[in-house]
């Protein structure tokens, strides 16, 4: 998937499916979007990988932003 479909994507299932997210994901949620933040002047293909290495132990949330691409 394109970085900013990916991104994207991501952006919408937090927004629209946040029943998705385990007890688990949402308490590394901070440090994920401190990672972010420190992303966010990079290119999307920076975030993106940001956000793969997040999801890639989430397996909900994964499914969920490849579903809604």
């Amino acid at each position: 998937m394109e970085a900013d479909k990916l991104i994207q994507a991501f952006t919408q299932v937090v927004r629209n499916q946040d029943y998705v997210f385990s007890p688990e994901a949402i308490a590394t949620i901070p440090a994920l979007r401190e990672t972010i933040a420190e992303f966010e002047t990079q290119a999307p293909q920076e975030l993106a990988k940001v956000i793969r290495n997040w999801y890639i132990n989430h397996e909900d949330v994964r499914d969920a932003v490849l579903m809604d691409k």
